[in-house]
């Protein structure tokens, strides 16, 4: 079989530029098509880029949100197909959801800090390390105009982004003289991949209002606190050093932003249904408290009103209002002028003798690592679940396994449409031509621990690592040997607990279970052989589950004179 040597070839210094084929401006469900062609020769995919323009563009009064911070730009393909010839060499469905398993399992801080600056993802969903708005205008306490003229609003980010899977990822170089490329990409829908931070999911408590109408609302000491945009949970006085982080900078909301404010008691009247446009940002010098400012009463006058709040998402769900005579609010993506950035490479004429004689001769062969998705569903009622895996391949390095709760793939504002869940998770095994792997559950108990959360007065079934969530030694074990041999490079396994920001119930951790088959840089033939997954529940989620069973293997791409010939 030919073989490539690393002293046969050179890299050109001058990458191409592919621009897209079938467009400039795409959206969701859109389809994104690059052609690699022949005349490009050689090219080292492996580190070839797509580059692209995302806009997250809203109405007016969209509430703030980006793509799911851990994933980034990837989190937009729902499905990337890349054949030649018209035959299909490669089908990475769900891509994103496999993509957001590879970053999270391969994240580390140097890798967090790199991903967000080239790829659009980001360590947290507050407005400081959201790349996709510009940021408010930095007000310092003596400032004598502290209105926000110019807050945050949605901007292209320019992103760089790897293409995962087997022939982009493949280290050797790849001859497009031969075998020209056809990529396409499909994109996500808008609500599986924009999100905003778990704190705009709730009613944001502001002080009580004093007797009489009233055109501002102060904003609570404790949500400033929450966001951190008061430092070390204390007011800023008169005259302190400004130089720390500004109450304003990372404030979620804009002047121009459609809210909805209520009141638990007293005897003043909330004017116009609680909806009210922002018309103001301020600090107030006395007590270093943000106020929100409005063009009119919102408050009628009158006794006083306790439990004052206000809403940033809005009734009905997050990119949708319709109280007060506001009109639907939408929040979208566009990806603008995609182009793929491919290394070209220049070999010897040596080289390309040989490999002419080996294709000739039907001895050229590449080996890449891919992936299978086969879905099934799990009814949400059992506690006892039975998956058949039905992964007719023969050489198979990994099984990963990823239940999606059903119901929450087309909520709005829901990370867990790219993140497994638990569910009420007990235990798994595996029963692969008829034995069992490993020869006893793997327990999940540890997983379900209650943990204390600071500045809660109660406990509840979450975690935090970084307070010290516990996670199963064996199922850690399990997963870690099954993403190593599916490709990818395992820095951390902390995403598994069931965590979140602000240690919030909206995220439960990424949820999956994994079966290595390649130990050592082997493989297992799975051809007509039963696989199965027994996952098991407490019965606590009722609701349907989509399991996503990636089967991650070897597939073989040969050059033949009757053509190209896949084996896999």
């Amino acid at each position: 079989m030919f073989r490539v040597k690393s002293s046969a070839v050179s890299q050109g210094y001058d990458s191409i530029k592919i621009p897209c084929r079938n467009g400039l401006t795409f959206e969701e469900g859109n389809q994104i098509v690059f052609d690699l062609t022949r005349d490009i020769g050689m090219a080292n995919l492996k580190n070839a880029c797509l580059e692209m323009d995302i806009n997250l563009n809203g109405s007016t009064n969209a509430p703030l949100a980006q793509i799911v911070k851990s994933v980034g730009a990837n989190g937009l393909f729902n499905r990337v197909t890349i054949r030649s010839m018209g035959r299909v060499l490669e089908q990475l469905d769900n891509y994103n959801l496999y993509a957001n398993m590879v970053y999270l399992a391969s994240e580390d801080e140097g890798t967090i800090n790199r991903r967000s600056i080239n790829e659009g993802c980001a360590p947290t969903y507050k407005i400081l390390d959201n790349p996709y708005v510009t940021q408010n205008q930095s007000v310092a306490q003596a400032d004598t105009i502290n209105n926000v003229a110019n807050s945050w609003r949605y901007k292209d980010l320019k992103v760089q982004i790897p293409l995962l899977g087997g022939i982009f990822q493949n280290p050797q170089n790849h001859p497009l003289m031969a075998v020209p490329l056809e990529v396409e990409i499909i994109l996500e829908k808008n609500n599986r991949v924009l999100y905003s931070d778990p704190v705009l999911q709730t009613d944001i408590p502001c002080e009580d209002f004093a007797a009489g109408a009233q055109t501002n609302l102060h904003l609570s000491d404790a949500y400033c606190q929450k966001l951190g945009i008061i430092d070390g949970g204390q007011l800023y006085p008169a005259g302190a050093d400004n130089s720390r982080l500004n109450r304003i900078a990372n404030l979620p909301i804009r002047v121009g932003q459609r809210v909805l404010i209520a009141a638990a008691g007293g005897a003043g009247v909330i004017e116009n249904a609680g909806a009210q446009e922002v018309a103001s940002i301020s600090v107030d010098a006395g007590t270093g408290r943000i106020v929100l400012g409005f063009a009119g009463n919102i408050k009628s006058g009158g006794g006083t009103n306790t439990g004052v709040t206000v809403n940033l998402l809005n009734a009905g769900g997050l990119f949708t209002n319709t109280v007060g005579g506001v009109g639907p609010q939408s929040l979208s993506y566009q990806v603008k002028n995609p182009r793929l950035i491919v290394p070209k490479v220049i070999p010897s004429p040596e080289f390309t003798r040989a490999m002419s004689v080996a294709m000739a001769k039907g001895m050229y062969a590449m080996d890449i690592l891919s992936y299978t998705d086969y879905l099934t569903n799990i009814v949400g009622t059992t506690t006892a679940s039975t998956s058949l895996i039905p992964a007719d391949l023969s050489r198979v390095k990994s099984l990963l396994n990823v239940p999606v709760e059903q119901i929450n793939l087309d909520l709005l504002n829901n990370t867990n449409a790219l993140h497994g869940s638990y569910m009420g998770a007990q235990s798994y095994e595996y029963q692969i031509n008829n034995q069992m792997r490993p020869s006893r559950l793997v327990d999940l108990s540890r997983e379900a621990h209650l943990a204390f959360l600071i500045g809660q007065d109660n406990y509840v079934q979450s975690a935090k690592w970084c307070e010290g969530s516990a996670l199963g030694a064996v199922h850690c074990y399990e997963v870690e040997k099954a993403l190593t041999d599916a490709g990818i490079e395992v820095k951390n396994l902390r995403f598994l607990s069931r965590t979140g920001d602000n240690c919030s119930l909206k995220h439960e951790g990424n949820y999956l279970v994994g079966r290595t088959l390649g130990p050592m840089g082997m493989s297992e033939n799975l051809m007509g052989i039963s696989s199965l997954l027994y996952l098991n529940y407490d019965g606590s989620n009722t609701n349907l589950k989509l399991l996503h069973n990636y089967a991650v293997h070897v597939r073989t791409i040969a050059l033949t004179p009757a053509g190209i010939e896949l084996r896999y």
